[in-house]
C-alpha cells in the first residue's frame, strides 16, 4: 500500500465522515420535528377535551341551578303550608319576613351553585388556552428542529469539505497525488 492510497483513504474518510454527520443531522432534525408535531397534536386534542369539559360544566351549572331553584320553591311552599296550618294570619309581618329570608337564602344557594359552575368552566377554559399554547410552541419547536438539522448538515458538509481541502493542500505541498492510481 503506497502513500497515495493512504492519502486517498484519508480524503475519503474525511468526506464520508462529513456526509455521515450531515445525514445524521438531517435525520435528527426530522425525528425531532415528528416528535414535536406528535406532542402538538396531543396538546391540541387536550385543548379540545378541555373545551368540551367547559361546555359540560356550564350545562351542569345550569341544570344544578334549576334544581336548586326547584328546591327553594319546595322549601317556600312547605313553609307557607306550615304557616297556614298554624291558624295565624299569613299576611303578618313575621311570617312575611320569614318567607322573604328563606327566599333570599335560597337565591343565594342558587347563585353559589351558578358561581361554582362558572369557576369550573373558567378552569377548563384556562386549561384549553394552555394546551393551545403548548401545541403552538411544539409546532414551532418542530420547525426549529428541522431548520437546525439542515444547518447542522450544512455545517458538517462545510467542515468536512474544509478538512478534505486542508488534507489535499497538505498532500499536494508534499507532492502526493491521492488520485494517482485512478487516472
Amino acid at each position: 500500500m503506497g502513500i497515495e492510497t493512504l492519502a486517498f483513504a484519508s480524503l475519503a474518510g474525511s468526506a464520508a465522515s462529513a456526509g455521515i454527520g450531515a445525514v445524521g443531522s438531517i435525520f435528527q432534525g426530522i425525528s425531532s420535528y415528528q416528535a414535536n408535531n406528535y406532542q402538538a397534536a396531543v396538546a391540541q386534542n387536550n385543548a379540545e377535551l378541555a373545551r368540551r369539559q367547559a361546555e359540560l360544566a356550564s350545562f351542569k351549572g345550569q341544570t344544578d341551578s334549576y334544581r336548586q331553584d326547584m328546591k327553594n320553591r319546595a322549601v317556600l311552599g312547605a313553609q307557607l303550608s306550615a304557616q297556614a296550618a298554624s291558624g295565624l294570619d299569613l299576611n303578618s309581618t313575621s311570617f312575611g319576613r320569614v318567607r322573604e329570608a328563606t327566599g333570599e337564602l335560597g337565591r343565594l344557594d342558587t347563585l353559589n351553585t351558578m358561581y361554582s359552575a362558572d369557576m369550573e368552566k373558567y378552569g377548563y377554559q384556562i386549561q384549553q388556552q394552555n394546551f393551545l399554547s403548548e401545541a403552538k410552541a411544539k409546532k414551532r419547536a418542530g420547525m426549529n428542529a428541522l431548520i437546525s438539522g439542515g444547518i447542522g448538515a450544512a455545517g458538517s458538509l462545510l467542515g468536512g469539505g474544509g478538512q478534505v481541502a486542508d488534507k489535499w493542500m497538505s498532500f499536494s505541498a508534499k507532492g502526493i497525488d491521492p488520485f494517482k492510481g485512478f487516472r
